[in-house]
């Protein structure tokens, strides 16, 4: 199950609005690791027209595509096991973020898990909050990110419930951005390092817990 719960928090999937939107529950922090300022950027960090195809991995195994598209509106992603994967178990996530890119915010979101035979759907509002979907949480890294960057952190929730991502410093790389953290959340803590190439497209996510490693690695379609 802890395999499966590192997926969904990788990946994300396309999906239609299916319930009437409610308010984000009131946002109970996870504990922090350590002081930090939350993260704020006046850039959403997302181009309409963008889309980025990961190979998600377990332990070095793929077990299926992850999807996400950017438009002037919304921002769309998918990921389903694929067959091997799903012989074993059957995971699956869509997600549809509405965004405002006056105020570099997601305003709602509509999102759908399945996982262990169960559907469970939830819907978002983020007003009066400054929480962000995994697709908003995503952008404001792209463009939050740059050697001189202070560490900080996000508030990020998934099937309402709220995970706090705390972010180092980037570090560069050659040409490439490093990015270590951690996911925090009920009953979670995980590692967690993005790197961004120079256009600061996410080309490798990786999120470990102990032994156990899932990783998204950018490919072509």
């Amino acid at each position: 199950m802890r395999v499966v719960l590192i997926t969904l928090l990788l990946a994300s999937c396309t999906g239609e609005p299916k319930l009437v939107m409610k308010p984000l529950p009131p946002l109970v922090e996870p504990t922090a690791h350590t002081q930090r300022l939350e993260i704020v950027v006046n850039d959403l960090g997302l181009v309409a027209g963008e889309e980025f195809l990961w190979d998600v991995q377990v332990r070095g195994f793929s077990i299926g595509k992850a999807r996400m598209s950017v438009h002037d509106e919304t921002v769309q992603s998918r990921f389903h096991t694929g067959a091997l994967a799903s012989a074993v178990a059957n995971v699956a996530h869509d997600l549809v973020t509405s965004i405002d890119r006056t105020s570099a915010r997601p305003y709602a979101s509509s999102e759908r898990v399945e996982a262990e035979g169960k559907v469970r759907q939830f819907a978002t509002q983020f007003s009066g909050t400054t929480a962000h979907s995994f697709h908003t949480a995503l952008g404001a890294i792209r463009a939050w990110a740059k050697p001189d960057a202070p560490r900080g952190f996000l508030n990020v929730v998934h099937a309402d419930q709220v995970f706090r991502l705390e972010l180092e410093s980037p570090l560069a790389q050659q040409a490439m951005l490093r990015v270590d953290g951690h996911v925090i959340g009920p009953d979670v803590d995980l590692a967690l390092t993005i790197w961004l190439d120079p256009e600061r497209v996410p080309a490798r996510i990786e999120i470990r817990d102990g032994e156990d490693q899932v990783t998204a690695q950018l490919i072509d379609d």
